[in-house]
């Protein structure tokens, strides 16, 4: 089963990514709230393993997409399903694979959804705690994925939930 972080926001979780054999470390571009270009290119410089996704925002325009994949170090590019269609048609060469968010499938190379089943090239957004290790095991994903976006005052993260979760999963 491959792994995916979403939303990285420091050092610390994507080292714990990275540590945990992730596929893919995604930061959250074209929002307000992203991290600068400068920061990214920081923390992608520590890690080594994951490929690193830009997860666009709804309406992200293709130039800021082709700027920040001339500077850091893209492997691919997830999106909504409109958003695909329109910078794909907008940048045809792009040198990235594309992942799609979408629940219904896509013609992407890999679809992003937040529904648990077994279904290749998808990845399942899953969340720690809530999910049953069990229940994941039993759909088998080919893929899961788990935000790193810490809530309320954003302080650094306990991974004891995170680790507990892995090791049911028998992933660390």
């Amino acid at each position: 089963m491959y792994l995916k972080f979403n939303g990285i926001r420091d050092l610390a979780d994507a080292r714990y990514a990275s540590a945990n054999m992730a596929e893919w470390i995604g930061f959250t571009v074209g929002a307000t709230d992203s991290l600068p270009v400068s920061q990214i290119q920081e923390i992608a410089a520590w890690c080594s393993g994951p490929k690193l996704v830009l997860e666009a925002a709804a309406g992200t325009g293709t130039e800021v997409l082709q700027s920040m994949a001339s500077v850091l170090p893209v492997d691919g590019i997830e999106l909504n399903a409109n958003d695909y269609h329109r910078v794909t048609k907008e940048w045809p060469d792009a040198p990235v694979f594309w992942i799609v968010r979408d629940d219904t499938g896509t013609e992407a190379e890999l679809s992003h959804c937040n529904q648990l089943a077994y279904e290749p090239h998808v990845i399942c957004k899953v969340v720690p705690g809530v999910e049953e290790p069990d229940r994941i095991l039993a759909a088998d994903p080919w893929a899961i994925s788990i935000d790193c976006l810490l809530p309320g005052d954003g302080n650094s993260r306990d991974y004891t939930e995170w680790n507990d979760f892995f090791a049911a999963l028998d992933m660390n």
